[in-house]
Order: C-alpha cells, then structure tokens, then sequence
C-alpha cells in the first residue's frame, strides 16, 4: 500500500490528473476502475477522480507492493533530482516565494531545451529548487529568445504554473521590452500586423496573411553609433509571437541592433539588444530587471525610474 498527503504545490489539480502522475504506468482506465472499486481512496472514501484536490488531502493506494512497483514505474514515486548547476551561469534571481520564481536570464541560454540532454534555464532552476516530486514538476511559463535577456516566470506549484499560464494566455499580464534600435525613433506607435512564418529558416516576416500580432512603443533614450542615430524603445508586446518584436520593429525599418537575422547586423554587438525588462502580473505585482550593461553604457540618458507601468514618462 501507499499513502500519499496533498502538499501545497499539488493543490488545485484533478484527483484522475494527480494519479495519472504517481501511477505512471496505469492507463486511465485503469485508474477510473481501481477508483470505482475503491482500491484508490481519497480521504479514506470512494472519489470519482473528478476532485479537485486541497492541501492536506489523504489518498490510499491499495495494491500489493509488486504491483504498485510496476505501476510506480522504474524510479518510484520520487523523481531523480537533476546533477547540481551552478544558477549564476543562467540566471539571476529577482523574486522568489514559495510559489514560483521571476528570474533575470542571461544572453545565450534557452529559456525551456529543444533537444534532450541540453541545460536550459528550467533545468537550472529545477536543480535549484531540489528537482520534481515525480507528480508535480517545476516548470518555466513563459519563453524569450536564446539571446534575449530578461525576465521569465518559472511556476514552484501547481497552483501557480495555472495561474501564470492562464494570464500569458489570456493577455492578462503585461510584459514590457527594451529594444535597442537602429534609426531615429520618435513618438508612441501601437500597430497590429500578421506575421508569416518560415519553419525551414526559423523565421517570421510581417505580410498580410498569418497570425495576427499587435505591439506598441515608444522612444525612450537616443544616441548614436559611429555617426548613426540608435534609439532605446520601451516595447509592449500585446500579443505573444515567435521573434514578434524583432520582425515588427525590422518591418519598420528599425530593427534591433544585434540581431542579423531581421536586418541589425552591427560591429561590437554580437547578439540583438533585446531585453525582457517589466512584467506586471493581473494581482498588480510587477517585476523588473535590471538594464544590461552594454545597453546602459549606450543610454547613459536612459531614466529606469521614469518608467511607470511601462511607458516611459521624462
């Protein structure tokens, strides 16, 4: 037999979706019988798998402990922890409770891996965390670019993974981006676009067929580069696209310095000037994350205390 206390970060799941998680091997259908025959047990009654779980719940696995094994699975009801990762090389951290975390990544790391044996920041912060429980794993909720700098939201619970997802989802948060680019931008802009994608070359382009994308700016800080004006953008992206921000602003002819796939290609910037900066949660909470050097040395003008909600205000 195994017996099994509801923790906080298990709150808020479906009873049939929490065993599916232990009982590795069980089909669903298995699940729903051993439930009907009561051989799974929630608080000591009969449960339907419907349920919606609370802390504190108590359920009973009622099966001889071979078999309980080979419906475990081969690594049991504790799932391996991940081989220590030092955080620093991914990450900072810019708020943490015991709900989720809102970290800083760094230029060059993947936000979630696209192939098996890589290290993205959801398996540093998985490491960091002590790894899943084998029913509920820590995850991250929102993905920037491999070499886009800036805030992504990673869900401790449950709980929060669904509130998160359901707020990135239903545009319910607000997520702000500084954008370095080049030309000379002056003024607020919000414009809405269809972006067309190009699988073969990871690629999207703004045309009049595709997704409907909408975003909105505003120039914040001017300089110049080697004769040629560069301005600092403060970027609401309203919608949630693949490479939005970067092939909007190309399309206006203003693409982000760094970045050659979309037209930015510039000496002394090897990686675009993009920078996850502000996210405003629907409970009013926001977050910010610090300027990145090179773009601060290239701003010096740049007032992070005027930003207010994400516009900035001089």
């Amino acid at each position: 037999m195994l017996n099994v206390r509801i923790r906080k970060n298990d709150a808020g799941q479906r009873l049939d979706k929490f065993i599916g998680r232990v009982l590795k091997k069980a089909p669903l259908s298995f699940i729903y019988k051993a439930l009907r025959n009561k051989d799974i047990r929630l608080n000591g009654g009969k449960a339907t798998g419907k349920e919606i779980l609370t802390e504190g719940d108590e359920l009973l696995f009622r099966f001889p402990d071979a078999r309980l094994s080979d419906l475990l699975g081969e690594e049991g009801p504790q799932k391996q922890t991940a081989p220590a990762i030092r955080l620093s090389d991914y990450c900072t951290i810019v708020y943490e409770d015991d709900q989720m975390i809102i970290a800083d990544k760094k230029a060059g790391v993947l936000s979630q891996r696209s192939e098996a044996g890589e290290t993205s920041l959801n398996e540093a912060l998985l490491s960091y965390c002590g790894g899943g429980d084998g029913r509920y794993t820590p995850s991250v909720c929102n993905r920037i670019d491999r070499n886009t700098t800036g805030l992504v939201a990673f869900a401790k619970t449950y709980a929060a993974a669904r509130m998160l997802s359901d707020a990135f989802r239903d545009r319910n948060s607000r997520k702000y981006y500084l954008a370095a680019v080049i030309g000379d931008v002056r003024g607020k802009f919000r414009e809405k676009a269809f972006l067309e994608k190009d699988s073969s070359e990871n690629m999207v382009t703004v045309g009049k067929d595709g997704c409907e994308i909408e975003t909105a700016w505003e120039d914040a800080a001017h300089a110049q580069i080697g004769g040629r004006p560069v301005t600092l953008l403060v970027v609401e992206l309203i919608t949630g696209k693949t490479h939005q921000i970067r092939a909007h602003l190309a399309a206006k002819g203003t693409p982000v310095i760094g970045d050659p796939k979309y037209g930015g290609k510039m000496p002394g910037f090897p990686r675009q000037m993009l920078h996850s900066y502000m996210l405003i949660l629907p409970d009013g909470r926001s977050f910010r994350a610090s300027m990145p050097r090179q773009m601060r040395r290239l701003f010096k003008d740049f007032n992070e205390i005027g930003v207010v909600g994400g516009t900035h205000q001089a």
